[in-house]
């Protein structure tokens, strides 16, 4: 029997280290303005106090483990949302009036942007612009949100640059990536994932109000500022490993298709788009090498991009 109590909390100690900070911080929070809105310290003095000074060790195991379960499975229903909550704040939804005015907003913003590097004299400047361009797509292409706007740009990179759309090349590419590369892009993502499920704790701990009033304004403050300046932040970061990603390990997917490397920057562009037709509908006539290549004599670094 002790070996399986020793068990059981082992495995209770890996399920708390692998439940995200911000489903803690809900949960604590959740906790707290139950505890003021039931008196306070005098509640925990009558309700909990007891159970440190009568209740058996199984008791105080048994209460930890539906606590720990009941973290555990709001945290998988976080993950579940997260996803749609995602492509929620990157601008698509069923709102289309209201998302085309946002977009024809976006592009005010970044005609303006465009104007002013264009007018702009010193390096400074032009440097800061263009970091700001960064985090918009062509015009054609502009989201209605500014999260969109920032992942929308990293996603095109490597299409404009190369030809090769990562939505369609993604797969195969990921499949032939070194480990590395692999474990930084999945940092990456991780963290932008934890951004918004973090920002869903928030929301969610709106209902709390319910109970305290103050609780209806702390959660709605705390999701604005990671709405604001959190998600966007990982966003960034994601948007530039993926783009970093293509820049230097493109020709990986080459390699793992036995199809020739472009030869020089100028056609890169013409055999990335080949390389995504192929993926995507096997090609048109002209498309495919005419034979297989192992690339053995192929340069080590890419060719810079144009």
């Amino acid at each position: 029997m002790i070996k399986l109590w020793e068990g059981v909390g082992s495995n209770l100690a890996a399920r708390l280290g692998a439940l995200q900070d911000a489903a803690w911080a809900f949960w604590a929070w959740t906790v707290a303005v139950w505890v003021i809105d039931h008196g306070g310290w005098v509640y925990v003095t009558k309700t909990v106090k007891p159970l440190f000074t009568e209740a058996s060790a199984a008791q105080l195991l048994a209460i930890a483990v539906a606590a720990v379960l009941t973290v555990a499975t709001s945290t998988i229903l976080v993950a579940r949302l997260t996803l749609p909550t995602l492509r929620a704040l990157e601008g698509y939804g069923p709102l289309a009036g209201l998302r085309a005015s946002r977009i024809a907003t976006w592009k005010t913003r970044l005609a303006t942007l465009q104007q002013r590097q264009v007018d702009a004299i010193d390096d400074r400047t032009q440097a800061e612009l263009q970091l700001a361009l960064r985090r918009f797509p062509p015009e054609p292409d502009v989201m209605a949100t500014r999260i969109g706007n920032i992942l929308r740009a990293g996603e095109l990179r490597p299409t404009y640059a190369y030809g090769l759309d990562p939505v369609v090349v993604w797969p195969q590419l990921w499949l032939a990536l070194p480990e590395q590369p692999r474990s930084d892009v999945t940092a990456a993502r991780t963290e932008l994932d934890r951004t918004v499920a973090a920002f869903i704790w928030a929301a969610s701990s709106s209902l709390l109000g319910l109970l305290w009033w103050p609780a209806a304004l702390t959660g709605p403050v705390v999701a604005w500022v990671i709405w604001r300046f959190w998600i966007p932040a990982s966003a960034e970061a994601y948007a530039h490993t993926i783009s970093a990603l293509f820049d230097t390990h493109r020709f990986h997917l080459y390699d793992a298709l036995h199809y020739p490397r472009p030869t020089a920057p100028s056609h890169e562009r013409t055999e990335g788009e080949k390389i995504t037709r192929i993926l995507w509908t096997g090609g048109i006539p002209g498309d495919l090498p005419a034979t297989f290549t192992t690339n053995k004599d192929a340069p080590t670094t890419p060719p810079p991009p144009t």
